[in-house]
C-alpha cells in the first residue's frame, strides 16, 4: 500500500504542475497546453473531487469561524476567490460524495464516485442527476444510490436532458406506491420563488417552484390575461392598420406584472389605515434630484434600481412611498403617500438613510432585512433610528451581541458621520457596496463626509457580503 504524502507536499505538486500550465500558456506554447490537457477527463474530475472535498472538509471542521460566519460557505468563497452560488454547489458536491450513506447502498456509491474519478461523468451531468435525486420523497423505498450510479454509467451515452428525463422518470415509477396526499405533501415542501440580481439593463430573472394545484391556477391566470391583452392588441391592429404583437412569453410576463399592479392596488381597498401601505413600494430621492434628474436612478426598498421613466411611471399609482432627502444632511426630509400622506414608519427611515444591510459587501434591501438594535435591547437599548440598523436575516446571525468574541464581529454607528460599520478582530468596516452606495442618506454623506482615501470598497475582515443564493 502506497504511503499518502503529506498535504503540503500535494499542495506543493499541484502549485508545481499548475504554474507549469500557466508558464506554457503565457509563451505561447499553445502545442504544449494542449499535450498537457489531453485525455484530462480523469485529471480534471480528480481536481473537482479535490475542491468538493475542500468544501466539505470545511463544514465538517466549522471553518466558517474563522471568517467570522455561522456558514463554513464563507471560508469556502473567500478561500477560493469564488461566488456564494459556486460555493453552495462545491459543498453539496462534498455531500454527495462523502455524506455517509446506507451500509447497503455503500458498493453503488463506492461505484458512482469510481465513475467520476475516471472521468465518465461531467460536472454538469453529475449536477443534474443529484439534483434530479434531491426531489426523492421521504419515506419511499428508492435506493439513491443505487440509481445515482446507473445513471452515471448512462451518462456517456444520454444528453444532459435527457440523462435528468431518464433519472426523474425512475424516481416516478419507484414512487407508485406513495399516495397522492403525500406526493403533494411533499411537493409543498419544495415550493419557491426567487430573483436574480439586476443586470446592465435594469431588469432580472427569476425561478421558482410550485406544487401541481397552485401552478395550474398560476398558468390559468396568466393565460387568461395574456389572452385579454392579445385582444386589445388585434383591437389596437384594426384601428391603427398596422400590426402590433407580442410574443407568448412577453404575454405572459406583461400579465404577470399586470396581476401585480392590481395586488397592491387592492391592498389598500381591503384594510384599514393601520395596514395601509405596508406592501408599499418605497422610493428614495434626494431633493435636487428631483428637479434636476438624476441618470444613475433610485434606489427602492426591495433593492430594484429605478430609471427616472420607471419612477415618473410609478409615481401615479397609490402603492408607492416617495421618500425625500435634505440635499446637505442626508436626513429624510418628507415621506408621504404618492397619493395622500400617512405616518414615517422607522424602517422606511432607515431604508432612506441606509437602504442595505449593514454587513461589508451586502446589497439586501430592506424587504429582506430586519431593523436590529445595535446595542441590544435585553441590554437596555432604545428602539430609536441612532440605535438601529438594517441587517439582513442572514448577517443577523453573524452579530455578537455581548462583544469580545474572536469568532463572531458586531454592527456599530460612527457618533460623527453616524455611517454604521461592522467590528471584527479590531478591524472597523463600513458597508461600501454598490446598493449601499445608492442609499441617498449615503450619497449624501459621502459628499460632506468622504472616506478616507485608502478607505477599501468592501471590507477585508470577514466572509463575502452577499447571502447565500439559494
Amino acid at each position: 500500500m502506497t504511503t499518502p504524502l503529506a498535504p503540503a507536499a500535494i499542495g506543493e505538486m499541484l502549485r508545481t504542475a499548475l504554474g507549469g500550465v500557466v508558464d506554457l500558456a503565457r509563451s505561447g506554447d499553445h502545442a504544449g497546453v494542449l499535450e498537457v490537457f489531453s485525455d484530462c477527463g480523469p485529471m480534471i474530475a480528480h481536481l473537482n473531487y479535490g475542491l468538493a472535498s475542500f468544501a466539505h472538509a470545511a463544514v465538517a471542521t466549522g471553518a466558517g469561524d474563522t471568517v467570522g460566519s455561522t456558514n463554513a460557505r464563507d471560508f469556502v468563497t473567500s478561500q477560493l476567490g469564488i461566488s456564494n452560488r459556486e460555493g453552495n454547489v462545491l459543498i453539496k458536491r462534498g455531500q454527495v460524495f462523502h455524506n455517509p450513506v446506507d451500509p447497503a447502498e455503500q458498493q453503488w456509491h463506492e461505484q458512482s464516485v469510481d465513475l467520476f474519478l475516471e472521468g465518465k461523468v461531467g460536472l454538469e451531468k453529475f449536477d443534474a442527476v443529484n439534483n434530479a435525486l434531491k426531489k426523492v420523497p421521504a419515506g419511499s423505498d428508492i435506493k439513491v444510490e443505487k440509481v445515482r450510479c446507473e445513471a452515471f454509467q448512462q451518462a456517456a451515452q444520454r444528453p444532459v436532458e435527457d440523462l435528468r428525463a431518464w433519472v426523474t422518470s425512475t424516481i416516478a415509477v419507484e414512487t407508485t406506491t406513495l399516495s397522492d396526499a403525500e406526493k403533494e405533501r411533499q411537493a409543498r415542501k419544495l415550493r419557491a420563488f426567487r430573483f436574480g440580481p439586476q443586470d446592465h439593463l435594469g431588469g432580472c430573472s427569476f425561478t421558482g417552484y410550485l406544487p401541481g394545484a397552485e401552478a395550474a391556477v398560476v398558468k390559468q391566470c396568466l393565460a387568461k390575461s395574456a389572452d385579454t391583452l392579445a385582444a386589445f392588441d388585434r383591437e389596437a391592429s384594426e384601428k391603427k392598420n398596422t400590426k402590433i404583437s407580442r410574443s407568448t412569453d412577453q404575454y405572459y410576463a406583461d400579465a404577470l406584472a399586470q396581476m401585480a399592479a392590481r395586488a397592491l392596488k387592492q391592498w389598500d381597498a381591503r384594510h384599514d389605515d393601520s395596514l395601509r401601505g405596508t406592501a408599499s413600494l418605497v422610493i428614495s430621492v434626494v431633493a435636487d434630484e428631483i428637479a434636476a434628474g438624476n441618470p444613475g436612478g433610485y434606489a427602492t426598498s426591495n433593492g430594484m434600481w429605478l430609471s427616472n421613466e420607471q419612477v415618473c411611471r410609478l409615481l401615479g399609482d397609490n402603492y408607492d412611498w416617495l421618500a425625500v432627502h435634505d440635499s446637505y444632511t442626508g436626513f429624510p426630509l418628507a415621506l408621504g403617500r404618492t397619493a395622500r400622506s400617512a405616518s414615517i414608519p422607522q424602517r422606511i427611515a432607515l431604508f432612506a438613510a441606509e437602504g442595505t444591510c449593514a454587513y461589508p459587501g451586502c446589497n439586501r434591501s430592506i424587504d429582506l432585512a430586519q431593523a436590529h438594535h445595535i446595542k441590544a435591547w435585553r441590554y437596555q437599548g432604545r428602539t430609536d433610528l441612532k440605535n438601529l440598523a438594517l441587517m439582513c436575516t442572514y448577517h443577523h446571525g453573524f452579530n455578537d451581541d455581548h462583544g469580545g468574541s474572536d469568532t463572531r464581529g458586531r454592527v456599530e454607528r460612527c457618533p460623527d458621520t453616524l455611517e454604521t460599520y461592522w467590528e471584527f478582530r479590531g478591524t472597523r468596516t463600513p458597508n461600501r457596496s454598490v446598493g449601499r452606495s445608492r442609499a441617498p442618506g449615503n450619497k449624501i454623506r459621502k459628499t460632506y463626509h468622504p472616506p478616507p482615501p485608502n478607505d477599501t470598497p468592501l471590507g477585508l475582515s470577514g466572509p463575502p457580503g452577499d447571502p447565500p443564493e439559494e
